[in-house]
């Protein structure tokens, strides 16, 4: 029987229920102990094995979570990435990065052995004091009822991620499961639109588009002209700002 075979045996005898409770997200989940819990009735001769790597992507250092399945001299392995925030109220910087390797490590045993699970950070408890303010809530409210992508998707990247995920958690009683798969469609659209607006600009700003400029420009809201300042980075911004004010200053002597 090939590794591969034995694999898919494993992952049919694979018990492992969501066993935790998340009281205010209102949902069940399980964490990487429990799948490690559950491999070990079913693994028989075979071994499983956890390593991390520091990956360092654009600006922000990630945990690269490598599970790997052996018997004997073959094995067959998945990763999974989790990003460590800047900052987490509560908590020094091993303890950012030993929750970053959790997470991690969790979704690489869920890829390896055909596990579903909820969102990173099932198990943050989100009941703190003001974890979003009335602004984020606003934003977030007006992103779902308008089904507005670049606006959710902006308010996601410039919001920390527990005050995200307590944004996730808070709809009205009836229509959690509606509107989070709202969210779950809207997210990858509107990062794919920002992504191309970011392209567009940064043709703009080489061209010297200073119309085409002002008129992107104005039809942003605050929060994601912040969040565009963050994917444009300072030098750019600052040739942002000069070509658009540019433009005005051409409006008015005209």
């Amino acid at each position: 029987m090939s590794i591969t075979e034995q694999l898919a045996q494993i992952q049919q005898k694979l018990k492992c229920p969501k066993s935790q409770y998340n009281s205010f997200g209102s949902y069940n989940y399980r964490n990487c102990e429990d799948i490690l819990t559950g491999l070990k009735k079913v693994l028989d001769e075979a071994t499983v094995t956890l390593a991390d790597d520091l990956v360092l992507i654009g600006e922000r250092y990630y945990i690269k979570a490598t599970a790997t399945y052996s018997i004997g001299t073959d094995s067959i392995t998945a990763t999974a990435f989790a990003r460590e925030p800047e900052l987490k109220k509560g908590m020094d910087a091993s303890q950012i990065t030993g929750a970053a390797s959790s997470y991690a490590r969790k979704y690489a045993l869920c890829g390896l052995f055909a596990l579903d699970d909820n969102r990173d950070a099932d198990s943050q408890d989100n009941t703190q004091e003001n974890i979003y303010t009335e602004a984020q809530k606003e934003l977030f409210d007006k992103a779902i009822k308008d089904k507005d992508p670049m606006a959710l998707w902006a308010l996601k990247e410039k919001s920390s991620e527990d005050a995200y995920l307590a944004l996730y958690g808070s709809f009205a009683p009836g229509t959690k499961t509606e509107n989070k798969k709202l969210m779950q469609q809207l997210e990858p659209q509107g990062q794919e639109q920002w992504d191309l607006l970011v392209t567009d600009i940064l043709k703009m700003i080489d061209n010297e588009d200073t119309l085409g400029l002002d008129e992107q420009v104005s039809e942003l809201t605050a929060n994601e002209k912040r969040y565009l300042i963050d994917r444009l980075g300072e030098q750019k911004t600052k040739q942002l700002t000069n070509l658009v004010k540019a433009n005005k200053g051409k409006a008015n002597n005209e």
